[in-house]
């Protein structure tokens, strides 16, 4: 691929990683009076950057799904599904589950697509696309790595999750590169595989260590 290309595909990964390491910063305010100073902090960055996830999709989607698309799309709906089963007192002025309220900012892109492309295009490019490249498939897959890694480090101190969420990130990021860098697609596939395999190995190791040590 073009430069161009592996720094469009990559970016998806950065802004996982930034997203994790966003929500894994220690706690540095101890006085409850700053704690709603230290929400803003963190969630308003927090919040742009998956705002931008969904924003990324919709182009995707318009721009008939190219590869960068694929990791985006799976984020999405499974953060889509996230949003379905946690609650907002925001929206709904309650503690109750959002239920299919969670899916309304993934139809709201999906709506904006169509509304712009008014055709079948984007789909017909879509299976184009798996058709010449079935990699792209183990791509998207790909983009869950990074939400299941930080899933892995729930309800541990976040001193010790920010150093992985750090370190794991950069593991991800390097086998989404070497995936776009590489031409075989084979050794492509490989390289997600062997990149998944080492972040999660390194998370089991480290939280065995974290457990062990804490009880």
């Amino acid at each position: 691929m073009t430069k161009k290309k592996i720094i469009q595909g990559i970016i998806p990964f950065i802004i996982f990683g930034i997203l994790w390491i966003i929500i894994s910063i220690p706690v540095i305010y101890t006085d409850l009076s700053n704690l709603g100073k230290y929400e803003f902090i963190i969630g308003l960055p927090f919040m742009v950057l998956l705002a931008s996830m969904f924003i990324a999709l919709c182009v995707g989607w318009i721009k008939g799904f190219p590869h960068w698309s694929f990791p985006v799309a799976a984020f999405v709906l499974v953060i889509s599904y996230g949003f379905m089963h946690s609650s907002s007192p925001f929206i709904t002025g309650t503690n109750e589950i959002l239920g299919w309220w969670g899916w309304i900012p993934f139809i709201a892109v999906a709506l904006i697509a169509v509304v712009f492309t008014r055709s079948l295009s984007p789909y017909k490019q879509l299976a184009e696309n798996i058709k010449n490249d079935w990699t792209l498939i183990l791509f998207a897959i790909y983009g869950l790595v990074p939400l299941f890694s930080a899933l892995l480090f729930d309800e541990v101190d976040k001193n010790f999750e920010f150093k992985f969420a750090i370190i794991l990130s950069l593991i991800i990021l390097a086998g989404a590169f070497f995936y776009l860098k590489i031409k075989n697609k084979w050794i492509r596939a490989l390289s997600l595989i062997i990149a998944s395999g080492i972040s999660f190995t390194t998370a089991i190791i480290a939280l065995n260590y974290y457990w062990e040590n804490l009880l």
